[in-house]
């Protein structure tokens, strides 16, 4: 399985404007459903967020983001080429949300493991 990357109609990626913005709606996709994912775990155990259930979230988003993308490693340009963010960009930024949301009093309460100082 691999990326289905939008083309304009010269056949090529989108660049500039157009790769940007596609990224960024791509981002906020990734957000949507990370906190979708966040509160379907909590609702599946029984109003609680153990801390297997993370760890196994973000193994599976790991092994998304391989699969695929399909390439091994694919280098972080600085200007957006293509409909899709680099998936180690995409990975970093999830997980940095991810522990954002954690931290949140309205997250936090389901995970009495999580211990803050």
């Amino acid at each position: 399985m691999m990326i289905d990357e939008m083309r304009d109609k010269e056949n090529a990626p989108p660049k500039g404007f157009s790769a940007a913005l596609s990224h960024a709606l791509e981002l906020a996709a990734d957000h949507e459903a990370l906190n979708n994912v966040l509160g379907l775990l909590v609702k599946a155990n029984g109003n609680t967020m153990p801390a297997h259930a993370i760890w196994t979230l973000v193994v599976g988003l790991t092994c998304m983001f391989q699969r695929f993308y399909g390439v091994p490693d694919r280098p972080h340009a600085e200007e957006a080429v293509g409909s899709h963010p680099d998936p180690s960009f995409r990975m970093r930024v999830l997980l940095r949300e991810m522990t954002l949301m954690m931290l949140t009093p309205a997250v936090r309460q389901y995970a009495p493991w999580l211990k803050t100082h």
